[in-house]
């Protein structure tokens, strides 16, 4: 999971675009499980940053999940936070399945 608030996300886009790191922030924002945007529509968005964001949700599009909110939606402040235990929650059962061997496919 990576909390980015929406804002600084554009600046670190229009940087990276021009040392070339682009691909790399892109492909590091599509690993994630879920993105969470945040502050997002709190203002409004250049042609250049309506592009950037176009690029991330196409590449995130049917593979992982991306949310947007608005930092002071008490809502969605608790929605992330309760997202956020169970994500840690699953990550420990997962980790401790692994640690005992289950979910290993036996192949004959």
């Amino acid at each position: 999971m990576l909390y980015v608030r929406v804002p600084r996300l554009f600046e670190d886009l229009a940087l990276v675009r021009l040392d070339g790191r682009f691909p790399r922030l892109i492909e590091k924002l599509t690993r994630v499980q879920l993105l969470i945007l945040d502050d997002f529509r709190t203002h409004s968005l250049t042609d250049q940053q309506r592009l950037h964001l176009f690029e991330i949700v196409e590449e995130r599009y049917q593979r992982r999940a991306i949310m947007g909110g608005r930092t002071n939606d008490p809502a969605l402040n608790r929605f992330c936070r309760k997202v956020r235990r169970t994500w840690l929650r699953l990550r420990r059962r997962s980790q401790k399945s692994r640690r005992m061997g289950w979910g290993r496919s036996s192949r004959s």
